[in-house]
């Protein structure tokens, strides 16, 4: 479940990248304990079905 950016209440703003991949397959990746393992894994069973991407990066913080 997404629940939205988490920057801290105090403290410079937070980098956010957000990319969508358009695939020519369902990927079947299951999730790992570690954020980290689930892309690298996501990644390497996408490679060669990547039709188009698109990134959006956007900057956040807590309205004061």
């Amino acid at each position: 479940m997404y629940r939205g950016p988490g920057a801290a209440a105090n403290g410079p703003k937070h980098h956010y990248v957000l990319e969508l991949y358009a695939l020519d397959f369902k990927p079947g990746v299951k999730p790992a304990p570690d954020a980290f393992e689930t892309r690298t894994m996501l990644m390497k069973e996408i490679q060669g079905h990547v039709l188009g991407k698109a990134v959006y990066l956007g900057l956040f913080k807590r309205p004061n």
